[in-house]
């Protein structure tokens, strides 16, 4: 058994990942808008989700966009931020489009607890509720 991804032929967008023979693909009406992937790299395409998109000129399969200024790396069908992230085990870093820069995460706790720059707070206003703070888990 293989892998084949259904492409919708308008926007070139993965609509279904089946497992399935060569055989029955070839079986079906619309053969031609399946494209074989693998979870192991096989012939060089990364294993798909719904949502990814296929570009067939260069034969690869890639996520969405994180952000607007991330390039695709076709050659190895991934997006690159414009900057190296930094590098640092243990900090998160989230790429801040508006800035375009690395702000870094910090722990639930902390930022309930105000041990967070001004910065921060000012950031994520609006995007997580820093009220009901005490409720987030720790995904630590």
């Amino acid at each position: 058994m293989s892998y084949f991804a259904k492409i919708d032929k308008k926007t070139n967008i993965v609509v279904d990942v089946i497992s399935a023979t060569r055989l029955f693909i070839y079986s079906l009406e619309d053969s031609e808008d399946w494209v074989q992937t693998s979870y192991n790299y096989t012939g060089g395409k990364k294993f798909v989700a719904i949502g990814d998109t296929y570009d067939k000129e260069s034969d690869i399969f890639y996520r969405p966009q994180p952000s607007l200024s991330y390039v695709l790396n076709k050659e190895g069908s991934f997006w690159e931020p414009p900057t190296p992230p930094k590098e640092n085990p243990k900090t998160l870093f989230a790429w801040d489009e508006e800035n375009q820069r690395y702000i870094p995460h910090f722990k639930a706790e902390d930022v309930a607890a105000g041990n967070v720059p001004q910065w921060y707070l000012d950031k994520v206003e609006g995007i997580i509720d820093i009220s009901n703070i005490d409720e987030i888990p720790d995904l630590e």
